[in-house]
């Protein structure tokens, strides 16, 4: 979508997926990825938000959040996220809480009161997953198939699904996240050397396992940390040592 050129006063202000209709209001308004079509109503090759509100600054920070949830949402399906440990990362969060507000739904809505006459929010769900991955998901849930769900759906689609069973006031928090709130609370905080090296502590769990919920670590995350870290250090002892001469070698075991 082309980016589109704003006034306010004697700046001149150009922005992404925002646009203003005659009545001032603005709106998100940004093209599906073909990709990820599959995954919205048929025929929806565009997202088209009220933003509620005529001022600029207000619009343009709230089309930069949408567009960002929109970008962690379509990176999800386009890769099943975290399939492999079964767990949550940040990207598929993210595309869960804009899955949800693609459909109207809020983490939590699951363990609220409904009409009788609404679809519950699980439903609502299944039917967006029927959409998007065809008869395959409508036969595996009809016959609670659950590994061939898991399979078919992505990182954030089953993040989703948690989200609405889960009461928003007791989330999950990732490792990041985690270590965020230890570096800013504890004695020690603001200390260079110290932040940086809980920081390079850390990172070799991230970067061997992930950052997903503390809860979701097992003995096998642990396992790959140790995996990875042995094989880090034989990597560098091999580096480390120097090349020999196979002459050199051969002449002192013939005695020369």
């Amino acid at each position: 979508m082309p980016k589109n050129q704003f006034e306010r006063g004697i700046l001149s202000i150009t922005v992404k997926y925002l646009w203003r209709a005659p009545s001032g209001l603005f709106y998100y308004y940004r093209r599906v990825p073909e990709a990820v079509r599959k995954h919205y109503r048929p025929g929806q090759g565009f997202i088209r938000k009220s933003l509620k509100t005529r001022e600029l600054p207000k619009a343009v920070k709230r089309a930069t959040e949408l567009a960002a949830e929109d970008d962690a949402l379509w990176r999800s399906l386009r890769t099943l996220t975290g399939e492999r440990l079964g767990a949550t990362t940040r990207e598929d969060r993210e595309g869960a809480i804009a899955l949800l507000r693609q459909h109207g739904l809020s983490p939590g809505d699951a363990l609220r009161e409904h009409a009788h006459y609404e679809p519950t929010p699980i439903e609502v769900l299944n039917d967006a997953f029927e959409q998007a991955h065809g008869e395959t998901f409508a036969e595996a849930r009809y016959r609670d198939d659950d590994p061939t769900i898991n399979r078919l759906l992505s990182g954030a689609e089953r993040e989703a699904v948690r989200l609405i069973k889960q009461d928003p006031e007791t989330p999950r928090a990732l490792l990041s996240e985690a270590l965020e709130e230890y570096l800013k609370n504890h004695k020690n905080a603001g200390r260079r050397k110290f932040e940086r090296d809980t920081r390079r502590s850390l990172s070799h769990v991230l970067n061997a396992v992930g950052d997903f919920p503390l809860s979701a670590y097992r003995r096998q995350h642990a396992n790959l940390v140790r995996d990875n870290a042995r094989y880090g250090d034989e990597e560098r002892n091999r580096q480390a040592e120097p090349e020999r001469d196979p002459s050199r070698v051969q002449r002192r075991r013939s005695g020369v």
